[in-house]
This record gives structure tokens, C-alpha cells and sequence, in this order.
């Protein structure tokens, strides 16, 4: 036994060596591999915003860039992610300082990052571009309009560069303000540098030379600077050579300075600036002043500004990206938080479109080939390239050009009482030619404008706001309603006529009779400052088509829509009045409605939501116009909408509609208490009859085509079973082959009474978890 011990002992000695190698092995295939196994799949997009800087705005344009970011990836997430993987958001800060951009640019160049966003500055992404370009990383900027920024094949914009919006800003002056004496004002970075050359072009152009203009080359200095403009201003106002209109081309740390200065000395005049003062930062560093508290928009209610987006005049997707954003960081986002959104939304699509690619590697976006990687989301932006790849944006549609630029319109806004709302006459690009059937004639008029090869059509924003007065005689049958309410129109053009409207979900009796409705008399109707604003009372049913499947859980959608009667869109535009309804938060404007009892005596339902939009309406007739026949031109009309959200209460719809229901459960479960010979297949098909009449009666009070299945019928479906199980077990006691087995039917009685409520309240719970949430 010995030696057989000692031969197996001398066997492995000399295995030893073998066995140390093994192992080696082993350690390096774990070190190597592990790691790669355990880590989360994920792709990793760097984001570059300024998070310390000695600015407020400057911060907060920096938290704006992350959560709009945040929100969009978080949405891709959710829905499993780029080919199975989580997209991660990495955060650089550069300060807004060249230097230290140029740093981050290179730690993001060695970092696993496919795809950069950001800068939030032209003088940061200039500096950082070139880095990008070196090692061929994407990048993505929604702030940085210098025209430099895209020279560089890798770097992409979602807003229009700074050429478009000072050709815009001088234009917007001498066709629509007709400012003659225009007094310029701009700091010496390459924001102000491009804008204002842009604008001098134009105006040098149009004959309609600039009055004068103050360089600001000292930022630290700027009270200083402020000063020497005031006092500049006052002498031009002395000599009678008063300026009609300020342009103010800086950020808005100076902008503070320099407005505070001119309106404490009583100069008053309208001041027009870039997009850098077109966000609310603007106002929030006058709003602690006690002028500000005082009288709201004291600083601000005559600065106007141009922007890539307003809220107010943006369409459905844009409100409901406002509204999820509130919820999500309770403040209203502005329009980077957007822009980066939609710069994100760019950066995914690309992706997407390379990842559809059939001969694509399977380790692509891994992280093992990193150049690739960077290249194939180069590419898939570069495929964004037409209206037919276009990206639906909250800012608009919009792809990118040979320059890695976008289209997205410009907007004219102004601040009123602290808000930033739209200009009363924007100039909108004209889509499609062949709709204007008097282009000549509307250049001669002044309604369409000329810019190079580029036509421009004037047009009217009409600010509108409803307020509901009571909801009645909601009708699920029929789907309709009948609401009154307040409707009022804020217009600049007094020849506009924008009350000639048509509601587009009105209700007569439930037929198609072509009749109207009409606003009638007005109640009130008042010119101030050139606003021309006309209130009207209507009371009228309307029609919004119901969705049953998760009846009686369901959430039904009450409807106000309406748009011109003839004019299209390019003409006007019915935006929401954030300013005459105060903006406040949904929550509160549900609270008011409720408080106001606006269901009056309906109790079976509550508001659970309500939403004011415009949004755009396609009509695919040409009219008879014979030059719009074989092209795809369509009219567009502006709609005015109104989405109030009602949710049914189940507590009140239980107590009047499912105890029954409930006594049919309790009738079939006490049946199975009697002795088992006088449960009788009639008595339980009496029952199940019983509950399939009162299924069905149910079913009448809602409309004829409802044919789908609606949540309340699996609870009938679950009861059926119940009865069917019953029955099942009534038959099977009462067969001979069954009492043959030597089962006793107290064990199927016993059975029953254990699976019957078990199986109901498991079911009923099911149901409640998949409809009531």
C-alpha cells in the first residue's frame, strides 16, 4: 500500500510543472477576459460644457447642454440601447477657455468616445476642432456659430451659423422694424467679429448705413465700457441724430452692463442681438432688481433676439419635449437643452443607419476598433444628407449639408413680462415656389421678401389662449362633448382677420352636415400699443374619436382644434399666449380646473392633464391650381390645439358598474359550499348566463365599433373560466368513470373551493397591475 502510495505521489512531482502552467494559463485568460465579460456593454459619448466658470449664464448654458443630452439618451436606454448597448455620457469641462478645451480634447481623444458634443462656444470649438480633426473624431456643437467651426469635415452644427442670422438680424431691421438710424454695439471674440460682418454687409448693401458702432475689446472692463456708451448714445441723441434701434451683439454677462446703464439713464430703445440673447439667462440677471420686482420686463421688454426655437410657436413634439423636461428637472429647459437634444438624436441616427448595414462587423461600437468606430459615425452623419434622411427634431427637421450645416429656420423673438416669445411678423423661408401662385405680386406688396436667390414670406404670429369655462354631457357612445369656453386672439396686422377660423373636430348631431361653426359678436375687442385683442364666449359640442382598450381604465382625450379658414401657414401662425396665460407649470392649471369645477356634475371622471399647441395641418389638394398638379407641393395651415386629458374614476365606475360583477363572483363561490349532489349543471349555467347578459349590457353603453377587446372583458373572461372550471368539475363528479377512480367528490369540492379564489385574485391582480398602470 506503500508503494502504491509513493508511485502516485513520484507520478504527480512530475506533473507539477504542468500543473503550474495550467494555471498560469488560467490567471491570464481571467485577467485578459474577465473584465470584458463583467463590464456592461455600453458606448461612451464625450460632452464638453462649461460646468465652472466665472459667469451664471456660461453655467447654466452648461447644465442646459447635459440634461437635454441626459434626457434624449436615457430615452435610447430605455429601449435597449444601440444594438444591445447603453449609450454613457461622458462630461468634460473646459471652462470656456481655449486652452483648457484644447486639453479636454485631447484626453477625449485617447478615451473610448466614438462621438463628441459641444462645444458650447465658437472660440472653444475652433480651439478643440482641430484636434478633432486630427485624430477623426465626430463632433456635434448646437451653440457654436462661428461660420469656422464646420470648416473641419468632422465637426457638424443643428443651428444656423453666424452669416445666416446677421444677414437674417439686418434684413429682419430694414423689412419689417424699417430702422434707418441703427446703432451697433458688439465685443471684439469671434462671436461678435463674424456677426457683425455679416450685418454690415447686408446693411451696407441696402443703402441704409449704420449711424455709428462701439467695439468692446475689454470684457473686464465692461461697466467701464458701458459707460463710454451711454455717453456715446447721448451725444447722437443731442445731436438729433437719435438712434432708432440698438444692436447689441454680446453675451449676456455684458448685455447686463450695458442694458442696466442705458435703461437707468432713460435710454429706452428697442434693442435687437443675436441668438446669445435670445435664452432666459437673459432676464434672470435682472430678476432680484428692484426695478425687475417692480414693474416685470422692466429691463427686458424691449429686447428682441433671434433663436433656432420658441416653445410657443414650436409644434407638438417640441411642447411635449417642454413638458418632460420639466418633469424630469423641474424647470423649463431652453433652447440649448433642445438643440442638444436634437444634437444627440443626430449622433444616435447615425448609428442607427450605419448599424443596419448587412457586411457589419459584429464587434462594431465595442471599443475595439476605435478609429473605425469614430469613422462609421462620421459616416452614418454624413448620410444625413437630404429631406428624405432628414432627423424630425424638436427644433424642426433638419440634415446636414456638404459643410456639416443645417437649415433650421430663424426666429425672430422678444421678452415680455420675463418671458422670451415670438416676434409678431416672422420671415419664413418659402418651402415650395409652386405654391405661390402671385409671387410677383406679393414682392411688390412687401409680403414676400427677396434675399438673393432665397424668397422670404412675411408672416403673421397670432397669439391665442383658450380658457375653459365647464365640460358637459360627455358622451362615450358618441364620443363628443360639450365644453364652453373663452377664446382670444393678440395680433399685430389689423387687416389679418385671423378670427375667420374653422374647427376642425366640430360636432353636429354626431353627421356630416358641412355646417359651421361660427365665433359670432365678440365680447370685448381693444387696440393697445398697436395690439389689436378680441375675446370671444363659445359653447359647442365637439367630436375626438375614444380609445377603449383599457376601458375601464382608460384616459379619453377632449379636443379643441381649429386653424384659418383659407390663409396657410406661411402667412400665420397661431401660437400659444404663454404671456396672457402666465406659463404656469400643468400641475397648477390642473389644479385651477378643478378647483373652478370645470366637470361641473360629472363625477366619473377627473382632469388628469391639459396641453395648449400649434401644430401643422397638410391639405394634399391642388386647389385647381394646374401648376401644382403631378408635384408634390401640399398646403400647410397653422392649428391651434387644445388636449385636455381625462382619466375615469374607478372607484365611482366599480361602485356603479362591477359589484354586480363582484355578487356573480360571491354566488358561483358559494355554490361550491353545498353538498356536492345538489350542485347542479342548471344552476351554474344559470349563473354563467346571467353574467354573459350583464357582460354584454355593459358593452351596449359603448360605441358600435368597438371591436377590439377591451381591458373589462378579460375580467369576464377570467370569471367565464372560473365557471367553466366549476362545470368542469360538476360533469367529472358525476361520471362513472370518474367514481370508478375512487376519488371522493369532497376532495373535487375541496379542490374548488381552494382554486376559485386563488385563481381570481391572482387574475384580478394581474389585470390591475397591466391596465391601471
Amino acid at each position: 500500500m506503500q508503494k502504491l502510495a509513493k508511485k502516485v505521489k513520484d507520478r504527480l512531482r512530475g506533473h507539477y510543472f504542468h500543473f503550474l502552467i495550467l494555471l498560469f494559463l488560467l490567471a491570464f485568460i481571467i485577467i485578459q477576459f474577465l473584465p470584458n465579460l463583467l463590464q456592461p456593454k455600453r458606448i461612451e459619448i464625450a460632452l464638453i460644457a462649461p460646468t465652472s466658470s466665472l459667469y451664471s449664464d456660461e453655467l447654466l448654458d452648461g447644465k442646459e447642454m447635459i440634461n437635454g443630452v441626459k434626457l434624449y439618451f436615457d430615452r435610447i436606454n430605455a429601449r435597449g440601447g444601440i444594438r444591445g448597448k447603453r449609450l454613457v455620457l461622458k462630461v468634460y469641462d473646459d471652462r470656456n477657455d481655449p486652452e483648457v478645451a484644447v486639453e479636454v480634447a485631447e484626453e477625449i481623444a485617447q478615451s473610448p468616445a466614438v462621438a463628441v458634443l459641444g462645444h458650447a462656444t465658437s472660440t472653444t470649438s475652433l480651439a478643440a476642432g482641430a484636434v478633432y480633426h486630427q485624430y477623426g473624431i465626430p463632433a456635434v456643437t448646437a451653440t457654436a456659430t462661428a461660420d469656422e467651426v464646420t470648416d473641419s469635415q468632422w465637426y457638424f452644427r443643428t443651428i444656423f451659423s453666424d452669416s445666416k442670422q446677421g444677414e437674417f438680424i439686418a434684413n429682419y431691421l430694414n423689412h419689417i422694424i424699417g430702422s434707418k438710424n441703427v446703432y451697433l454695439i458688439y465685443s471684439d471674440r469671434s462671436y461678435g467679429e463674424t456677426l457683425t460682418r455679416a450685418m454690415k454687409k447686408t446693411f451696407n448693401s441696402s443703402n441704409n448705413p449704420l449711424i455709428g458702432e462701439h467695439k468692446i475689446s475689454h470684457i473686464k472692463n465692461i461697466e467701464k465700457e458701458a459707460e463710454k456708451i451711454v455717453r456715446e448714445l447721448q451725444k447722437l441723441k443731442e445731436s438729433d441724430r437719435d438712434p432708432s434701434t440698438i444692436l447689441l451683439i454680446v453675451q449676456p454677462f455684458e448685455a447686463e452692463k450695458i442694458v442696466t446703464k442705458m435703461r437707468s439713464n432713460g435710454l429706452d430703445y428697442p434693442i435687437f442681438g443675436g441668438d446669445s440673447l435670445s435664452n432666459n439667462f437673459l432676464e434672470r440677471y435682472f430678476e432680484n432688481t428692484p426695478q425687475e420686482q417692480k414693474i416685470p420686463g422692466f429691463f427686458t421688454n424691449k429686447i428682441h433676439a433671434v433663436t433656432p426655437l420658441i416653445f410657443d410657436i414650436a409644434e407638438q413634439q417640441a411642447h411635449n419635449f417642454r413638458i418632460e423636461f420639466y418633469r424630469r428637472y423641474q424647470y423649463y429647459p431652453d433652447w440649448a437643452a433642445a438643440l442638444y437634444y436634437d444634437s444627440a438624436h443626430a449622433i444616435v441616427e447615425a448609428m442607427q443607419k450605419i448599424s443596419t448595414q448587412p457586411d457589419l462587423p459584429q464587434n462594431v461600437f465595442t471599443g475595439k476598433n476605435l478609429n473605425r468606430d469614430r469613422n462609421l459615425v462620421y459616416q452614418g452623419l454624413t448620410q444625413i444628407n437630404s429631406p428624405d434622411t432628414e432627423i424630425q427634431g424638436i427644433s424642426g427637421n433638419f440634415y446636414f449639408d456638404d459643410r456639416g450645416e443645417t437649415s433650421i429656420p430663424i426666429l425672430m423673438g422678444f421678452f415680455k413680462n420675463g418671458l422670451f416669445i415670438s416676434d409678431f411678423i416672422q420671415l419664413s423661408p418659402i418651402k415650395n415656389l409652386d405654391l405661390v401662385t402671385n409671387l410677383e405680386e406679393m414682392v411688390k406688396q412687401g409680403e414676400i421678401i427677396k434675399i438673393g436667390d432665397r424668397y422670404l414670406q412675411k408672416t403673421n404670429i397670432v397669439y391665442t389662449g383658450i380658457d375653459i369655462n365647464e365640460i358637459n354631457d360627455i358622451d362615450e357612445k358618441n364620443s363628443s362633448y360639450l365644453i364652453d369656453f373663452y377664446l382670444w386672439f393678440k395680433y399685430k396686422n389689423k387687416n389679418l382677420n385671423p378670427e375667420n377660423i374653422e374647427f376642425t373636430n366640430y360636432d353636429v348631431d354626431r353627421l356630416d352636415s358641412g355646417e359651421r361653426l361660427t365665433l359670432g359678436e365678440p365680447l370685448e375687442v381693444k387696440v393697445t400699443d398697436g395690439i389689436n385683442h378680441v375675446i370671444y364666449q363659445m359653447k359647442a359640442d365637439f367630436y375626438n374619436k375614444f380609445d377603449f382598450h383599457n376601458y375601464p381604465f382608460d384616459l379619453q382625450i377632449l379636443s379643441i382644434g381649429f386653424q384659418h379658414y383659407n390663409i396657410t401657414r406661411e402667412q400665420i401662425i397661431y401660437v400659444v399666449d404663454l404671456v396672457g396665460t402666465g406659463d404656469i407649470p400643468e400641475d397648477e392649471v390642473i389644479k385651477i380646473l378643478n378647483e373652478n369645477q370645470v366637470l361641473g356634475n360629472i363625477t366619473d371622471w377627473s382632469i388628469k392633464d391639459i396641453t395648449f399647441y400649434q401644430s401643422t395641418d397638410f391639405d394634399p389638394s391642388t386647389l385647381g391650381y394646374e401648376s401644382l398638379v403631378n408635384t408634390n407641393a401640399r398646403f400647410e395651415y397653422s392649428q391651434f390645439n387644445v388636449a385636455i386629458e381625462i382619466q375615469r374614476d374607478i372607484l365611482s365606475f366599480s361602485i356603479k358598474n362591477l359589484l354586480p360583477l363582484w355578487f356573480f363572483v360571491l354566488v358561483a363561490y358559494s355554490l361550491m359550499f353545498l353538498p356536492f349532489e345538489d350542485i347542479s349543471v342548471e344552476a351554474i349555467g344559470g349563473i354563467l348566463l346571467a353574467v354573459v347578459f350583464y357582460h354584454l349590457s355593459l358593452l351596449d353603453a359603448l360605441p358600435d365599433g368597438v371591436g377590439y377587446v377591451i381591458a373589462l372583458d378579460y375580467a369576464f373572461y377570467l370569471l367565464y373560466t372560473l365557471i367553466g372550471l366549476q362545470l368542469c368539475l360538476v360533469i367529472l363528479g358525476h361520471s362513472k368513470r370518474f367514481q370508478a377512480t375512487g376519488i371522493k367528490n369532497y376532495q373535487l369540492v375541496q379542490f374548488g373551493k381552494f382554486a376559485f379564489p386563488v385563481i381570481w385574485l391572482i387574475g384580478c391582480l394581474i389585470w390591475y397591475v397591466i391596465y391601471a398602470y
